[in-house]
């Protein structure tokens, strides 16, 4: 049987400090998408407030916490909040459309 491999890469690395977070109630967690030069990561993770602006600063919060137990030194961060998964694809696939129109 081989032995599990841990992702060292900065991703990897971000992802593992983000899934210490996850319960029976958040699986999967995070969600996640990386470029395999360790470029960017995409990653979706539930957080609940009482209003998306809580939402917003409690899951910057949480992704700060997470770069800082992973060493990880990030440029660009881009947040969005949503009341569902469905809102929050929905947003991501409107952004990857312009993204790739805009090239």
């Amino acid at each position: 049987m081989a032995a599990e491999v841990a992702d060292r890469s900065c991703a990897g690395r971000i992802y593992d400090a983000l899934s210490r977070y996850a319960s029976e109630e958040t699986s999967p967690y995070p969600a996640k998408a990386v470029r395999e030069d360790d470029g960017w990561l995409e990653v979706t993770f539930p957080v609940w407030a009482a209003t998306r602006f809580a939402a917003l600063a409690a899951g910057a919060t949480i992704l700060a916490e997470a770069c800082g137990q992973a060493g990880a030194d990030t440029g660009v961060v881009r947040l969005a909040i949503g009341e569902s998964a469905e809102e929050l694809h929905g947003y991501r696939s409107r952004v990857h459309e312009m993204e790739a129109t805009s090239s």
